[in-house]
């Protein structure tokens, strides 16, 4: 009996350790601090989880040009409130596929719809695309932007792939949100 609840508790730990591996790591606990980096603004936050219909993936999957993967089909979003208690936008968490590995992206959207911060959490990506001189230009972006290298974004020299995994991402939170919530702020 000992040898098999230790038997479990290893399996559990290495359930977790997978789930952290596999970028899941911003649907567990609650993530005050990327939710102060991603919108610095906002004196508080309260969350809602939403899981997206099959039809709302598929308009989500058409506008970014690829699939939305299973971590990115019930998102949480992070209201965000001003000292008055007015509702100033929003924070959402996506993954995002990068050449090596996901990109965490937190982004943070106004109650206009357009983004007003982008903050990469964690990436194995080059390090200068987590820096503000890159991520500076997603601000005032919107759902209708192309969001895409050469279009409406400069990549990072060196670092395109990158680079344009980033602007999916951010244009991944937008739609995910205009799925979720339309024209309203959740």
């Amino acid at each position: 009996m000992r040898r098999s609840l230790l038997g479990y508790g290893f399996i559990a730990l290495a359930v977790v350790l997978m789930a952290d591996a596999a970028g899941l790591a911003h649907q567990r606990g609650w993530p005050g601090k990327r939710l102060s980096q991603a919108f610095p603004e906002a004196a508080r936050f309260t969350s809602r989880q939403l899981t997206l219909s099959a039809d709302q993936i598929g308009r989500v999957e058409q506008a970014i040009g690829e699939r939305v993967e299973a971590e990115n089909r019930a998102p949480t979003f992070y209201p965000a409130f001003d000292q008055a208690g007015a509702k100033i936008g929003f924070v959402v968490f996506v993954d995002q596929a990068g050449e090596n590995g996901s990109i965490e992206l937190s982004v943070a959207v106004g109650a206009d719809g357009k983004v007003r911060h982008a903050v990469i959490a964690s990436s194995r990506e080059d390090k200068r695309i987590a820096k503000p001189a890159f991520l500076d230009q997603f601000a005032g972006k919107t759902a209708g932007d192309p969001l895409k290298v050469g279009a409406d974004v400069t990549a990072v020299a060196g670092a395109e792939k990158a680079s344009q995994a980033v602007a999916v991402g951010v244009r991944k939170a937008l739609w995910l949100a205009r799925e979720a919530f339309g024209a309203a702020l959740p």
